[in-house]
């Protein structure tokens, strides 16, 4: 299938003010690229919309993009050091502190939450792999990506992006890890309204839909699944 056949998440912005902060907007899945453009829907990512499918959690993802990858590392380091190697760790008291230190980030809470299970995961599935403290990716040419990255995606990645919605790859958004370019979406990034005097800490704000409540719910479900599946697996 072409990225042309695939679905995709497009926004729709109202335009009322005279730049993008403020204005609201609509967020829906279509069928086809062709469908969303005939809307006047503007393509966000390819796939359907998930719980990081918002204009905030594109915003951090573009404002952060080399940040991201190492502070997820660093909050699941601590997440692992503290749950499953320190004495007398509590999983429950130190879950709280991942998902706060993730939130730091900017992303919303779903979205969060969701970036928050994710990592716990890693952790517990992929103990020995992450807990070397290896690069994301090996030497160039090859820049193979590293044992944590490839047992995290071959865990949990499928489950994990179709709830998502958003990623680096399917919004065209490039990250400190090292990929080819054709596994790169082509995705322009324009809110079809004024910037010339954009506020970068500001996004349009996202009327809460019913496509957007049932995927959350759906994520809610997913990770309290994954979660305790993975701790008794490792137990």
């Amino acid at each position: 299938m072409s990225d042309a056949d695939e679905a995709v998440c497009g926004f729709t912005f109202n335009n009322e003010g005279e730049t993008c902060n403020g204005n609201t907007y609509g967020m829906k899945t279509f069928e086809s690229r062709s469908d969303a453009e005939n809307a006047g829907a503007n393509v966000t990512h390819l796939g359907a919309c998930g719980v990081c499918s918002s204009a905030q959690d594109l915003a951090v993802m573009g404002k952060k993009s080399d940040e991201i990858s190492s502070e997820f590392q660093s909050c699941g380091t601590k997440f692992f050091t503290k749950a499953f190697v320190l004495p007398n760790g509590d999983v429950n008291t130190e879950f709280g502190t991942l998902v706060s230190c993730i939130s730091e980030l900017g992303y919303t809470d779903d979205c969060g939450l969701l970036w928050a299970y994710q990592v716990a995961v890693s952790a517990a599935l992929c103990t020995d792999e992450c807990s070397k403290g290896e690069p994301f990716y090996g030497a160039p040419p090859a820049c193979e990506l590293s044992g944590c990255l490839k047992c995290a995606a071959e865990k949990e990645g499928f489950a994990f992006n179709k709830l998502a919605g958003r990623t680096f790859l399917n919004s065209g958004i490039r990250d400190t890890i090292v990929r080819p370019c054709k596994d790169f979406a082509s995705i322009v990034h324009d809110p079809q309204c004024d910037l010339a005097q954009p506020d970068p800490d500001q996004t349009p704000t996202q009327p809460v839909t019913e496509r957007s409540a049932g995927v959350s719910a759906s994520a809610r479900m997913y990770v309290l699944v994954v979660i305790v599946s993975s701790l008794v697996m490792r137990f």
